[in-house]
């Protein structure tokens, strides 16, 4: 067995110094530690936003911190805004939009392409369109068939990429993976199966657009479309791009390495801000971490029907308020 994780199982832990930061804004003259304080209370009490969300945004560079998080969501406002929006009891449709496999079958039904289905591993379900697996062995096996690939895998069951696996090929009892790493087909077998026993699904590997590469590299990065439910009709709220660190192979916070995120313009594709997650934000991000491209006006391809797909999508579940899709 291989000594070295190949699949995480929980977040990294990027540990976060607010006496640090609270002395570096203190010396770099923009707000004393009282009034951070403050900030800090205030945010939190109003909004859920945590020490980390006010230095990463950048928040004490405002002469009133308190408006200019207006412009922003915490994850604690996300988590609310999105129950307020959502049905609950039998027809909240929960466990349906929770499950990868049933909601790839849904959207497919209603003649939307999505990445597709090559097998899942459960000890019970079944699949209509993918090989089910129900042993070690039989995941085993699955890896080992060069036809499978180049392929992606997930747990059923978790999100922000954790025991995510990009394999590009396999040659005898070794897979490569998208990050570089070689790595046994029994060991990953293993985890999948030791780790994983509520599930987990093997897709086809999506390739982007190649006018995407210069600014995010050779990892595929998604645009996630969050979508709104209101009298007149189904609108989008927002659109960001989630940018993957350098050498990783998926997007999610769950590798290491810093992220990147950048808000688009919904109608033309546009990049109009972008910042590095794990960092103070004192000005926008202005060129991709991967290429050096200048990013801002660069035009992300196709964004207008991905939005317009995702409204689609979104009025044919029109029970829901509010809904949010990760599209590549």
């Amino acid at each position: 067995m291989n000594a070295i994780p190949i699949l995480s199982v929980s977040l990294p832990s990027k540990p976060f110094d607010i006496a640090w930061h609270m002395q570096w804004v203190h010396e770099n003259g923009y707000r004393n530690r009282i009034r951070q304080l403050i900030d800090l209370y205030r945010l939190h009490r109003q909004s859920g936003f945590t020490a980390r969300d006010y230095f990463q945004h950048g928040f004490f560079q405002s002469s009133d911190p308190i408006a200019a998080a207006k412009d922003y969501v915490s994850e604690a406002g996300g988590n609310a805004l999105s129950l307020r929006h959502s049905p609950t009891g039998l027809s909240g449709l929960h466990g349906l939009l929770r499950d990868k496999p049933l909601t790839s079958l849904m959207v497919r039904g209603l003649g939307f392409a999505t990445s597709a289905d090559l097998a899942v591993f459960h000890p019970t379900r079944k699949h209509p369109e993918a090989t089910v697996l129900r042993t070690l062995e039989e995941i085993r096996g699955f890896l080992e068939r060069p036809a499978h690939y180049p392929c992606f895998g997930k747990p059923l069951d978790a999100s922000r990429s954790i025991g995510c696996v990009s394999m590009t090929d396999v040659s005898g009892s070794e897979i490569s993976l998208s990050d570089g790493r070689i790595v046994q087909v029994a060991d990953l077998a293993t985890e999948i199966h030791d780790k994983f026993p509520d599930g987990y699904l093997f897709q086809t590997c999506v390739v982007q657009d190649p006018r995407m590469t210069p600014i995010t590299g050779n990892t595929t990065s998604t645009l996630r479309i969050v979508t709104l439910r209101l009298k007149a009709g189904f609108e989008c709220l927002y659109v960001v791009q989630k940018i993957a660190a350098i050498g990783a192979m998926f997007d999610g916070f769950a590798g290491k390495g810093s992220n990147a995120m950048r808000h688009v313009d919904p109608a033309t594709g546009k990049i109009l801000r972008a910042q590095m997650m794990d960092q103070m934000c004192l000005s926008p991000l202005k060129t991709s971490p991967h290429s050096g491209q200048d990013l801002e006006g660069y035009e992300l391809p196709c964004v207008g029907h991905a939005v317009s797909m995702c409204q689609d999508i979104h009025a044919s579940l029109p029970y829901h308020g509010i809904l949010g899709f990760d599209i590549f």
